[in-house]
């Protein structure tokens, strides 16, 4: 501005106030500080002045702007569509191959579970055939027991209907000698008294009176008996085969479906049993 700093600091105290008709006497800079508006905006004008005039104060930016987004270059925006392509690729490759591990562990799990069900499939028809095989075995079992059983019995008959102690004790000996009684007498067979028991004693049932089981030491006379068993029809006493469990649960469900006509050709075969 032509004026040096030292000699604006020299003046800075010898401005005096001046009236409104007062005048400039010299060439130096009078300003006057008097109140109101008008001084107010002398003071801010001679303010700035001297701080341009110091030469190392810059111009107030003022306020800082609201943040906004930058655009970014074309050539920024091209490198950062560059490395985002470039991660997506990547993505999709460790994706892809992930999908393609997994893929393979799932073909040999897939692989490894239908080895397993064939196995089990095999083991299972095994199984089946084995437990069909026991069960043809047990029932042949079954059989074979059953046959021997009947075998076991063949000597012996239930005979039904004879009296029975009222307090129930009797002995073997009471038991046979009833026996021979009554087929003495009822059943009129010669030499009775000859016959011979292993054993005669009463069955444990509920039935009263109690049957007695008769086990014989000759076949034939047990034979003898049974035909003789006719002459007991209208009495309250009956003569029956001793059989197993089995073949008197067959004989009593063939008794109930076997019409009339063909009992006499059922019964034949029943006594083959």
């Amino acid at each position: 501005m032509g004026v040096s700093i030292e000699t604006w600091r020299a003046r800075i105290g010898s401005f005096s106030q001046l009236r409104s008709k007062d005048k400039f006497k010299s060439p130096a800079i009078c300003i006057s500080l008097g109140h109101g508006v008008g001084s107010a905006i002398v003071r801010i004008v001679l303010l700035c002045s001297l701080l341009i005039v110091c030469g190392d104060v810059e111009s107030n930016p003022g306020p800082p702007p609201k943040t906004r987004a930058t655009a970014a270059e074309p050539g920024d925006q091209s490198q950062e569509l560059g490395e985002i392509k470039s991660l997506i690729t990547d993505l999709k490759q460790n994706i892809d191959v992930k999908f393609e591990t997994l893929n393979t562990k799932l073909d040999d799990l897939k692989n490894n579970l239908e080895a397993r069900v064939e196995e089990v499939a095999t083991e299972q028809t095994r199984l089946a055939e084995a437990q069909h095989e026991c069960i043809s075995k047990v029932e042949a079992i079954d059989r074979r027991v059953d046959v021997l059983e009947n075998q076991s019995r063949r000597d012996n008959l239930i005979f039904s209907g004879i009296p029975e102690a009222e307090d129930g004790k009797e002995t073997w000996e009471d038991c046979e000698r009833k026996v021979k009684d009554v087929i003495t007498n009822k059943m009129e067979i010669p030499n009775a008294d000859a016959i011979q028991f292993e054993r005669v004693h009463r069955l444990n049932t509920k039935a009263y009176p109690r049957p007695m089981i008769m086990k014989f030491s000759k076949f034939k006379e047990r034979e003898t008996v049974l035909r003789s068993s006719k002459k007991l029809k209208g009495s309250n006493m009956y003569i029956n085969e001793d059989f197993s469990p089995r073949v008197r649960s067959v004989r009593f469900k063939l008794r109930r479906t076997v019409p009339e006509a063909s009992k006499a050709r059922w019964k034949k075969r029943l006594h083959s049993l």
